[in-house]
């Protein structure tokens, strides 16, 4: 049995100023975070701090003494505020130096001698003395690992790339082998929307037993509005207890099962692929986001028709033939107006099928009516349009986003015959209907 979650000890230490005051994004950690728990492995404490020698240094000693396993991300560049390796030498009360395999690697990726250099690359050649060199096929500055009472820790580069190729590397190999953990045997995946992560973790520890879920581990991973849901094997004698936790998690998240394999972009079109259909889109307040996202699925010619990105009045009216008076008298955001944007892109289209949206996207714009947030969704064929409001309160970006997930879910439902009025966790509207009885 491998050591699972709270019996190893795991933290991550970020540096650099531009995480703390938000300049860069930081994808780095949400990454190891996912590589760890693959191995069965959970973050227990994420610190992050500014270029700071000192307090680097102070937050390395603290961090190493409650640690099992520290990894270290950021600050071992070439230029003067790369400090973490001269912070982890004050932490562990030795010199930096040096070291030959770093010079010779730096030298090896420059075509640049030390003995000639002028430039600050060779400051990545030093680390604390004593550390273990990491090897970065990517880039010039090494990682290092060293220990520090007790706690294994592992340095490395804040570059997105070097760091990747280091911790599914040479890092995630040596943990491995210092902690004795197995490769899962076997992952399951669930991906779902309409779900939040807590929820979907209170109905599965609701149904399935406490003594499965310590062979069969239940873990997340959260690119909102969509979950991953993630049942992960460790030990090949639990393979058909996965297999049976599996088919009651299927059960019990039912249709907001996405898949068990692609995104929802991928699921759309599969469907329309699969059943020989095609689509139109009419996009209003997503500003072709939909578009965007299912031409980034390879093939996406076989199903996208045609995407009219009408945002005026004069466009609707123009290229969609919704009309006028409608969007004098309502408004472009309400009901009539997104089942006229989704009947004019069947006419302007041979597409089987059209998805059209229309909302206030903020910050500005709402009224009591029609607060910010409110979108209109219509999807349908020549047969049958189908309607739904929601009120979506997230920032711009967030809402279009989510607006977008949503009408590519109701689309996905209605291709599969699935129900179409289930609640979102992120719709405020019907949160609210629901609150009322």
């Amino acid at each position: 049995m491998p050591r699972i979650f709270n019996k190893i000890k795991l933290g991550l230490l970020l540096t650099g100023t531009e995480v703390m005051t938000g300049d860069i994004l930081d994808s780095n950690s949400s990454f190891i975070a996912k590589e760890f728990l693959g191995v069965g492995l959970r973050i227990q404490v994420k610190v992050a701090v500014p270029d700071e020698k000192g307090q680097i240094s102070q937050e390395i000693i603290n961090l190493t003494q409650s640690l099992d396993l520290l990894i270290v991300n950021g600050g071992l560049g070439a230029t003067l505020d790369d400090v973490t390796a001269a912070a982890a030498a004050d932490a562990c009360g030795v010199e930096l130096a040096a070291h030959p395999i770093a010079v010779a690697h730096i030298e090896q990726r420059t075509g640049i001698k030390k003995e000639v250099a002028q430039s600050l690359q060779f400051k990545q050649a030093l680390m604390p003395v004593g550390a273990e060199p990491i090897d970065n096929p990517v880039g010039t500055a090494l990682g290092f690992y060293l220990l520090l009472h007790g706690c294994h820790c592992y340095f490395t580069p804040g570059v997105p790339l070097e760091m990747k190729a280091m911790v599914t590397g040479p890092i995630m190999r040596q943990v491995m082998e210092d902690f004795a953990l197995k490769k899962p045997v076997e992952i399951l995946r669930f991906f779902v929307l309409g779900l939040g992560e807590s929820r979907i973790q209170q109905i599965i520890q609701g149904q399935v037993p406490a003594e499965t879920l310590e062979r069969i581990f239940l873990g997340f991973r959260v690119e909102a509005p969509m979950v991953e849901a993630k049942l992960t094997c460790f030990e090949q004698e639990d393979l058909s207890l996965l297999h049976e936790t599996a088919a009651v998690v299927q059960s019990l998240l039912s249709d907001y099962i996405v898949s068990k394999a692609d995104p929802l972009p991928a699921r759309v079109n599969q469907l329309l692929r699969a059943q020989g259909q095609s689509l139109a889109l009419a996009e209003s307040c997503t500003g072709g986001l939909i578009g965007s996202y299912i031409t980034s699925v390879a093939g996406a010619s076989d199903v996208l028709e045609a995407g009219f990105v009408t945002y005026s009045y004069q466009s609707k009216t123009k290229l969609l033939g919704v009309p006028a008076d409608l969007l004098a008298d309502s408004g472009a955001v309400c009901k009539e107006v997104v089942l006229a944007m989704a009947q004019g892109a069947l006419t302007q289209s041979s597409a089987h099928w059209a998805l059209a949206v229309s909302g206030i996207a903020g910050p500005g714009g709402g009224t009591p009516e029609k607060p910010i947030g409110t979108v209109f969704i219509a999807w349908g064929n020549k047969e049958k349009i189908i309607t739904r409001k929601l009120w979506i309160r997230r920032e711009r970006t967030q809402f279009q986003h989510y607006t977008a997930m949503a009408a590519l879910d109701l689309l996905r439902r209605q291709l599969q015959g699935l129900p179409t009025d289930k609640p979102y966790y992120f719709d405020s509207l019907t949160n609210h209907l629901l609150s009322m009885g």
